[in-house]
């Protein structure tokens, strides 16, 4: 029950430290860490069986994440039917955090794969409106949520517009992207492929203080977007989740009917 991540990565500044093709087998906590370091590269390596997030970023700026395979991750929460109770730190995003999960500054993640979360694929505050370059090419499949934003770091940022690019999400048991995002100015989804999730995108903007009889002009744009409800495919009939992921109070598990599609 050793509760530190596999491979740590700390305080290390304008290195040249990387891990290529390193596979993990099962763990009581997170696979790789990377805590306020800059210029670490992690790439094609393979995470199995760890606790949620299987591979996260905290700080730090400049890191590179890409050609991963992170497959089955779990909830602390509920591990091995688990009960610890209903508090949360920041509770809208460890409720649904993602496999990989990004609280850097200008981290590249590239091709990377979620496959079998018991929350989301991947989270994190997105990337600055028009980078088409640092997320890129990511995928998601099996999960409760594809891209879950994390609307925490984004306060921190001072950004007025955050996106989300070129991602892929399949066999989503809720949403493919979802973000409660106050007192931003613009969200843009790009080039989004989704299919056979309940939604495909769920934005929720939050404006001015409803004291202040304000009006604040905010705007969702999505493009180049493919949004399949519900394919032939039957690798993605829906099936119920693992057996303790739904659980916790916040998984909201039955909260969209099947009804809901697209």
């Amino acid at each position: 029950n050793n509760l530190r991540p596999g491979i740590l990565f700390y305080n290390l500044k304008n290195t040249n430290s990387s891990i290529s093709h390193v596979s993990m087998n099962r763990g009581y906590s997170q696979g790789i860490s990377i805590e306020q370091c800059s210029g670490v590269s992690i790439t094609d390596t393979v995470i199995y069986r760890s606790i949620l997030p299987a591979l996260r970023v905290l700080g730090g700026a400049d890191n590179t994440v890409a050609d991963n395979l992170a497959i089955v991750s779990i909830f602390w929460n509920t591990h091995r039917g688990a009960t610890q109770g209903k508090g949360l730190s920041k509770d809208k995003l460890n409720a649904m955090i993602g496999m990989f999960h990004d609280e850097g500054l200008a981290t590249l993640l590239h091709n990377n794969v979620a496959a079998g979360s018991e929350r989301a694929g991947f989270s994190g505050s997105g990337v600055e409106c028009g980078d088409t370059t640092s997320f890129q090419g990511n995928e998601a499949h099996s999960c409760l949520s594809g891209y879950w934003f994390d609307r925490y770091t984004l306060a921190t940022r001072g950004r007025q517009c955050t996106a989300v690019t070129d991602f892929t999400a399949w066999k989503i048991y809720e949403y493919s992207v979802y973000g409660e995002l106050p007192l931003l100015d613009r969200v843009q989804i790009d080039g989004l492929r989704s299919a056979d999730a309940r939604v495909g995108i769920h934005i929720i903007m939050g404006g001015a203080d409803s004291k202040s009889h304000l009006r604040v002009p905010q705007r969702v744009s999505v493009t180049d977007a493919l949004i399949v409800g519900h394919s032939d495919n039957a690798h993605c009939q829906r099936g119920t989740p693992s057996l303790w992921t739904c659980k916790f109070y916040m998984a909201y598990c039955n909260h969209l009917g099947l009804k809901h599609r697209g």
